[in-house]
Order: structure tokens, then C-alpha cells, then sequence
């Protein structure tokens, strides 16, 4: 399926419904703008996944007034779907499209 930005989504049934309405056209056509309808490409339904997090040490950048390397905890997450990871808790995995929020397992 090739992804446009202008993609939009549409009910298949009501637009079928509309052109089974419109009594304008000779069967010829309508049975051709069923088939279209019918034969239209659709999308998957919504993935949805969780963040599993963990907490680490991570080295600062800068040492301490003694010269010892600093390091402080930090929060990082895996995507359970595709096992992606980021320091960023998003809405939606950046790298396989999943919804997040959705139950551990």
C-alpha cells in the first residue's frame, strides 16, 4: 500500500450506500462503482503495545570538582511490539506505529 500524506478515511458502506441511492446512473455503472468501492484497498486496524521502562546510570558528560565522572538515573523505554527503544515515553512507537497505553502483558 503506498502511504500519501493526503490519505484520508472513508466508510465504505455509506459511500456504497449513496451510490445504491442515486438512481441516476444504468446499472452498468453502478455495478462498476460497487466493484471499485468493494475492491478498495483498506488499512490495518490500529496496533497497540506499551512502554516497557527501565531505570539505569548514565554518564552526564562532566566530571565532579574531583574529577570523577558523573552519572545520574535515568528512564528508558522499549516499544513490546517491534522492541524499539527511546528515552522518549511518545503516544505512538516512531518505528512500527503502534498506539501505547495499551495493557502490560
Amino acid at each position: 500500500m503506498v502511504r500519501r500524506d493526503n490519505m484520508r478515511l472513508i466508510d465504505g458502506n455509506t459511500l456504497r450506500d449513496e451510490v445504491l441511492y442515486d438512481n441516476t446512473y444504468d446499472n452498468d455503472i453502478v455495478n462498476y462503482y460497487l466493484w471499485l468501492i468493494d475492491d478498495a484497498p483498506t488499512i490495518d486496524p490500529v496496533r497497540r503495545s506499551h512502554w516497557n521502562g527501565w531505570t539505569t546510570s548514565a554518564y552526564m558528560g562532566w566530571q565532579d570538582e574531583f574529577g570523577n565522572p558523573v552519572y545520574a538515573d535515568r528512564k528508558f523505554y522499549r516499544c513490546d511490539n517491534c522492541r524499539h527503544g527511546s528515552a522518549i515515553k511518545h503516544n505512538f512507537c516512531p518505528s512500527c506505529g503502534a498506539r501505547m497505553g495499551g495493557d502490560p502483558k
